[in-house]
């Protein structure tokens, strides 16, 4: 009789591997369930912006210091003003208000909130416009422009006054037509340099015109430039190497449209 036993143990021995690979499989889920999942990767998320619409600026109100008026019932005109030492104002034009029998230079000297101090008024029958005013050394006023009342036809006219305007001096320049100034200067010599027009002198129907004085406005010398139509200058300074320059105007076609003007000259004039 074959024994048996042999057989009854390979039955148990598969029975036994078969348990432990359920036993394994059953671990291994039992883990999985319970092991955390892992972290989330971040997943970065575009942002939109969103930029409210700018409102336009709102231009600024110019905010005035103060207005002031001059003058009477008459037109009264300036052309030119500086802020002197003390911290005011000096305007000099012309008036023909105040009962005057025609148009007067006009100097007016106000404070530094533009309230009037004092004004004057320099000429005669005529007609007599100021048309630059410059402080001087002294504290006085030096003006120029042209007068119709002294000298010739129609002369340049440069005026010297005091600290209250007082006239000290005037003086006229020109020829047999009309000749204006437009500009005035002190020197460093204590003189002074006028710039303006002259139809008395020079190649031109109107030559721009310089004149230098001393500090009594003797005249030094006088220069005429140009050589067109109508030649003007309007403005003159001296220069760091004492010599001067002019800005103006200039026809250089006869008549048909003027062109910038400027023009360098030595201490002497040419």
């Amino acid at each position: 009789m074959e024994q048996q036993e042999p057989k009854a143990k390979s039955r148990g021995y598969k029975w036994g591997v078969t348990a432990l690979v359920i036993l394994a499989v059953v671990t291994v889920a039992v883990v999985a369930c319970v092991a955390p999942a892992p972290a989330p990767v971040p997943v970065p998320i575009p942002v939109l912006e969103v930029t409210a619409e700018e409102e336009p600026e709102e231009e600024a109100v110019p905010v005035l210091s103060f207005t002031k008026t001059f003058g009477g019932e008459g037109d009264d005109v300036v052309y030119s003003v500086q802020q002197t030492a003390d911290g005011g104002y000096v305007i000099a034009g012309y008036t023909v208000s105040y009962d005057l029998p025609a148009k007067e230079a006009y100097l007016v000297k106000t404070d530094g909130k533009g309230n009037e101090e004092w004004q004057r008024t320099f000429g005669g029958e005529e007609y007599d416009v100021a048309n630059s005013v410059q402080q001087t050394a002294d504290g006085g006023y030096v003006i120029a422009g042209y007068t119709e009342s002294l000298g010739e036809k129609g002369d340049v006219y440069l005026i010297k006054t005091d600290g209250k305007g007082n006239e000290e001096w005037h003086r006229t320049f020109g020829g047999e037509e009309y000749d204006v100034a437009f500009s005035v200067r002190q020197t460093a010599d204590g003189g002074y340099v006028i710039a303006g027009r002259t139809g008395s002198y020079g190649a031109g129907r109107s030559d721009a015109y310089v004149i230098k004085t001393d500090g009594e406005g003797s005249k030094e010398w006088h220069r005429a430039f140009g050589g067109g139509d109508d030649d003007i200058a309007f403005s003159v300074r001296q220069t760091a190497d004492g010599g001067y320059v002019l800005a103006g105007s200039i026809d250089p076609h006869a008549g048909h449209g003027y062109d910038v003007y400027l023009m360098k000259i030595d201490e002497e004039g040419n």
